[in-house]
């Protein structure tokens, strides 16, 4: 009986806790969301994929990963995820920003992720300044294409565009 409570825990928690998700269908497959997060990722793939097709690139930061999958895009650089500890200071950090320099990615796409489980949440503040400060030096947040969320836990993310010829806000 006890094996089969803690089979049974393994087994139906998740679903309980997926009770609300609604399914977010891509050509890549269907995964289940919350109905917000459906209506952001929805509309950062729409994004990616016109940005795509006519010839320009995003990049996704601090993560989020899944949407290069999701839209069928690659990441523009070599580093596709910006999580506390990826990148090292000093030269390495300093190659990603040449690498994002040098091929001149056209947009970013910010999420409102928070890394509260290591203990520093915000990227480019809290952790990989010189990163955060490099991209805000360079791009500047355009009109949101996404929904307005409900809670802040909710997943959203802005669009930057980068700056003609450089460096002033």
């Amino acid at each position: 009986l006890g094996s089969l409570a803690v089979v049974s825990d393994y087994t139906v928690k998740p679903e309980i806790l997926a009770r609300g998700f609604v399914p977010l269908v891509t050509e890549r497959g269907t995964i289940r969301v919350s109905q917000s997060r459906k209506e952001n990722y929805e509309a950062a793939l729409r994004f990616i994929k016109e940005t795509a097709s006519r010839g320009q690139t995003v990049l996704s930061v601090p993560e989020d990963t899944s949407l290069y999958f999701l839209s069928g895009t690659n990441c523009p650089i070599r580093m596709c995820s910006f999580t506390p500890g990826i990148i090292s200071p000093g030269k390495m950090m300093n190659e990603v920003i040449q690498e994002i320099d040098r091929k001149q990615v056209d947009y970013l796409l910010w999420s409102n992720r928070t890394f509260v489980e290591f203990g520093v949440p915000i990227f480019g503040v809290n952790f990989d300044r010189p990163l955060g400060d490099y991209l805000k030096s360079r791009y500047r947040p355009v009109p949101s294409l996404m929904p307005r969320v409900r809670h802040y836990w909710e997943w959203s993310a802005t669009v930057w565009e980068r700056i003609p010829g450089g460096e002033s806000r």
